[in-house]
Parts: structure tokens; C-alpha cells; sequence
């Protein structure tokens, strides 16, 4: 079993499950001015599990 934590989860994802994340990595927000610091904006946009 493999679980995840941290925004935007937590998903628990268990052995023989079939899940399917489609995921929005925004550049813009992830990026600070001058590339001084990279804090990743990461949205959920579609979430398909079955188990």
C-alpha cells in the first residue's frame, strides 16, 4: 500500500487498484520572479479509482 500526503491529497492507493490522476502542474504560480524559489501548484483536475 502506497499512501500520499500533503496538499492536495491525501489518496490511498492499494495493491491491484487501477487509478488514473490527471494532474495541472501551473508554471506560473510554481515559480517565483527571478527563479529564486519553485514552490509546485499542483491541481487535481480529474481523479478515477477503483479497487
Amino acid at each position: 500500500m502506497v499512501t500520499v500526503s500533503g496538499a492536495p491529497f491525501p489518496i490511498t492507493i492499494t495493491q491491484n487498484s487501477v487509478v488514473a490522476l490527471k494532474l495541472d502542474f501551473d508554471v506560473n504560480s510554481s515559480v517565483q520572479p527571478g527563479l529564486s524559489m519553485i514552490n509546485p501548484t499542483v491541481t487535481i483536475t480529474s481523479l478515477i479509482q477503483r479497487g
